[in-house]
């Protein structure tokens, strides 16, 4: 039986993954800058509603929010072996290569271009499976039936009990 540890990119030494922009950083600099991303995850905590002032059409410099569920690597990782979704010869090239197989899996179950996204928002998860963001929420808008269905789906798949909300996209702001 595979394990997560069979699909997981282990970094050799030198790689690129190995080597970090706050390596050769003194230790006051790292320490500021994730006291700095700790507190601005605090105040961008998910968002059951999107508020008016996030709405692009009514704000043209509204961050970019997204909406789905926050999900940890290893939950991923876990359903995709659970449903020998990662084919036997796969050799992982990054930290989350892998990713893409129960991502593809999960867009064909819900007909959707379902994305992964870093989240800024606290609440524990490591990426955002995201069905849309406030800045294409009206091109990819789905009727509420439809958008009922791939949230059911995306909790029943993944085992996931929180309800969909707005997150913030880390890789815009």
């Amino acid at each position: 039986m595979r394990t997560i540890q069979d699909i997981q990119y282990i970094p050799t030494s030198g790689s690129s993954v190995e080597r970090t922009a706050y390596k050769n950083r003194p230790a006051d600099i790292v320490a500021e800058y994730a006291s700095y991303m700790e507190e601005m995850s605090k105040r961008r905590q998910p968002l059951e509603q999107l508020p008016m002032h996030f709405d692009p059409k009514y704000n043209k410099l509204a961050p970019k929010l997204r909406y789905g569920f926050l999900v940890q690597t290893d939950r991923l990782l876990e359903y995709a072996l659970a449903e020998d979704l990662v084919p036997e010869d796969f050799v992982p090239t990054s930290k989350h290569s892998a990713l893409i197989y129960p991502l593809n899996h999960l867009r064909d179950l819900t007909g959707t271009r379902l994305q992964l996204c870093k989240p800024w928002s606290g609440g524990g998860g490591q990426f955002i499976i995201s069905l849309y963001s406030n800045h294409t929420m009206r091109r990819k808008h789905y009727t509420e039936e439809y958008e009922k269905i791939i949230v059911e789906v995306l909790q029943e798949e993944l085992g996931i009990e929180d309800e969909a909300r707005w997150h913030w996209d880390a890789s815009c702001q």
